[in-house]
């Protein structure tokens, strides 16, 4: 429970921080590479190094594309949040908790009990609700973007939890095939700037800022991986509330650091959260 409690805290500083950065007029391309590097610093420097036994091709080609989904996900949902709003843009990242839950019941053979189902609606409804943002006028034709999101950060839970179990089996090195991950994150931002932007990369300043971001975005997934493998909870447990939870958390922290709005229908989201998180765990 330690390792998901660290794990929510330090993505909610993550959001945080990038919402500091928006308001200090950072870009955000660029401050994503200096975030990517930093992980790989920060993996380095955890592990003393790298290593790579009982790597093969395979699993060095997953880490890989995972880290190019990373990205695109990632950028989408920056995208999304300045050109559809924040509110649809992260209920579309935090909706996708369906994805792995569902796999963890229909391939995984997890128990999904009355009291789950209950959990995953509430969770799924309070999302909605505390990231209802009501000067975001609801338009179907804009529903692509964040369609591409809720799927893509979907895939990103249900690979991370099954390497984590390929990384246990194999005895391969996580601070590592972490790394690789970000890695591929990395690769993908640069051509994506190289083809589009090149100029931006002159701008070291967004890159430094994007620096101090890394150390808890590595040891976010760092220690959700932790969370997983110590099989303190079921994968479709864990999704529910640890999605939940950075809702909760990010929307907490908002609204004592940025004096975001607070409605009835956030405080009935509010609550929502909490009863789900207690449902997950009964």
């Amino acid at each position: 429970m330690l390792y998901l409690l660290i794990s929510v805290v330090l993505t909610c500083s993550l959001f945080i921080g990038f919402k500091f950065l928006g308001q200090k007029n950072v870009n955000l391309l660029m401050a994503i590479v200096g975030n990517y590097l930093a992980c790989i610093l920060t993996a380095a420097i955890i592990n003393k190094g790298y290593a790579f036994a009982n790597f093969d091709s395979k699993t060095m080609l997953l880490c890989l594309a995972l880290g190019v989904l990373f990205f695109i996900v990632f950028y989408a949902m920056g995208y999304a949040a300045n050109y559809i709003g924040v509110g649809i843009s992260g209920a579309s990242s935090k909706m996708s908790l369906v994805i792995p839950v569902l796999y963890g019941v229909l391939f995984m053979n997890e128990t999904f009990n009355i009291g789950k189902i209950i959990a995953l609606f509430l969770a799924l409804i309070a999302v909605v609700l505390i990231s209802y943002q009501s000067k975001e006028p609801f338009k179907i034709q804009r529903m692509g973007l964040p369609f591409l999101i809720f799927i893509g950060s979907g895939i990103i839970d249900t690979t991370l939890n099954v390497l984590q179990i390929h990384f246990e089996k194999q005895a391969i090195n996580k601070e590592t095939a972490i790394a690789i991950i970000f890695f591929g994150a990395l690769i993908s931002a640069l051509i994506f700037i190289l083809k589009t932007n090149k100029y931006l990369l002159k701008d070291t300043k967004s890159i430094v800022y994007g620096i101090f971001l890394g150390v808890p975005n590595y040891l976010s997934v760092y220690f959700m991986v932790l969370a997983l493998q110590s099989n303190f909870l079921e994968s479709n447990q864990f999704y529910m509330i640890n999605n939940t939870a950075v809702m909760l958390l990010s929307f907490i922290a908002a609204l004592i650091l940025f004096k975001e709005e607070l409605n009835k229908i956030k405080v009935f989201g509010i609550i929502l959260a909490v009863t789900a998180i207690y449902l997950s765990l009964v």
